[in-house]
């Protein structure tokens, strides 16, 4: 239901809250501010690429969903010429 969906996204995105947090604050900030921009410019780009591959995949799975249909109508249109066939070929 939308409720427990809402719940599901909720969870993963205070998850990533969290991961996002270990990962950047485990220390002083100003002792070690190029840690710091390192860190910070390694979860940006997990980001983009996360925003980049989004996409990519559902227009993957969309062009999958094609080849699917595709070839189920072409193995059923198959399969009626050869039904049609036997019809015409019966004595």
């Amino acid at each position: 239901t939308l409720h427990s969906f809402v719940r599901f996204v909720q969870s993963v995105q205070n998850g990533f809250e969290t991961f996002v947090w270990e990962k950047l604050m485990p220390y002083r900030i100003h002792k070690t501010p190029k840690r710091f921009i390192k860190r910070l410019k390694d979860i940006l780009r997990v980001i983009r690429f996360t925003r980049f591959a989004g996409p990519l995949v559902r227009m993957f799975l969309k062009l999958h969903d094609q080849l699917r249909a595709m070839y189920r109508t072409r193995r059923q249109s198959v399969k009626t010429d050869k039904e049609r066939q036997l019809r015409v070929s019966r004595p």
